[in-house]
């Protein structure tokens, strides 16, 4: 070979192992995020729940279908 072509040869295997590297760190990076994804997602429906029984309280029985006293 050549030095043209040990050279290429050369940044070929380094630009292969330095995506290696970043699509490593991407799989990982992803698996966190959809860890978090999931917990808040979980938030969510806990706090969607504390909110329909709070509005339950406040607006349990409405005035509008009681009967009028009088």
């Amino acid at each position: 070979m050549d030095s043209l072509h040990t050279t290429e040869l050369a940044y070929w295997k380094a630009e292969a192992e330095r995506l290696a590297g970043d699509n490593a760190r991407l799989e990982a990076e992803n698996a966190a995020l959809r860890v978090r994804v999931g917990e808040l997602e979980g938030q969510i429906g806990a706090l969607t729940e504390k909110v329909t029984t709070l509005a339950k309280l406040v607006f349990g029985t409405s005035s509008e279908k009681s009967k009028p006293v009088g």
